[in-house]
């Protein structure tokens, strides 16, 4: 899209997002909990291009904020090189993963768990894992028709869980340093110059928290598989999607653990 038109592009998409949720009966949506994509506010810049600001679950009647930080301020060159990492498929695919049903979904089912703990003291590989899985989960039911060009910019987008893990360890454990590091996400995991750059600075900033993505995917696949192979023909998406999401934000191996119990249902969700 055009730079001046980032924001209002992600915005047009979430209605369309969730339709297709709806279309093809993949989870159940609150529609009295409204999303409003803004501006990121200035003094929330710094670490992440976009992200979710969600209430609480003692404030479940507060908005959730999309927060997406224009371009408005950066060089025709830095501009280019964001444009170019968040091209017109993977600006969707980020838009599954921050917004619907990636962590604004996840976070509304995560308010209406009964169990505050799991929701209070929210597991982050389960977060940043659902958002990650949600992508795939997407494209599997057909999202993007199948094209060849969603298919590959979902599988650069995927290297990029497996490049996060691979950068934490080996700055916060290796010593590896910026242009070790700027190699690995240009020239091995094919990110834009910008993009490599942000990550950078975001990794010197947090420990940890890169290597999520990875783990919780993988948990979730996993558990997935194991689930579809357990029910066989009785096997449903929508079914497995919201009894995951209905115990809050618990770490995956206890979300699986509860749900591998002989009369596991989704817990009475709180009104």
């Amino acid at each position: 899209v055009k730079r001046e038109d980032f924001v209002k592009e992600i915005r047009a998409q979430i209605p369309q997002l969730e339709r297709w949720i709806n279309d093809h009966d993949l989870l159940t949506q609150d529609a009295s909990k409204p999303l409003i994509v803004r501006e990121t506010p200035v003094y929330q810049r710094g670490v992440a291009g976009a992200g979710i600001e969600a209430p609480g679950p003692y404030r479940p009647q507060d908005r959730t904020y999309y927060n997406v930080t224009p371009l408005d301020d950066l060089t025709p060159e830095q501009a280019e090189s964001s444009l170019r990492e968040y091209n017109h498929w993977i600006l969707q695919i980020l838009n599954i993963h921050e917004a619907v049903p990636g962590h604004y979904t996840q976070l509304v089912y995560a308010n209406k768990s009964p169990s505050l703990v799991k929701t209070l003291f929210g597991n982050g590989a389960m977060v940043e894992g659902w958002a990650v899985f949600g992508e795939r989960m997407m494209l599997e039911s057909g999202y993007g028709g199948n094209a060849p060009e969603m298919w590959l910019m979902w599988g650069k987008w995927n290297l990029r869980s497996v490049t996060n893990t691979i950068l934490d360890y080996s700055v916060h454990v290796l010593g590896m340093t910026e242009a070790q590091a700027l190699d690995l996400l240009q020239r091995q995991a094919f990110q834009t110059e910008r993009e490599a750059r942000e990550k950078w600075r975001r990794v010197q900033l947090s420990s940890v928290q890169l290597t999520s993505y990875f783990s919780g995917y993988s948990d979730i696949m996993e558990l997935r598989e194991r689930r579809r192979q357990a029910l066989g023909k009785d096997f449903s998406v929508k079914a497995f999607n919201e009894q995951f999401l209905s115990y809050g934000s618990a770490p995956v191996s206890v979300i699986a653990e509860l749900m591998s119990q002989p009369d596991a249902a989704a817990p009475k969700a709180q009104p």
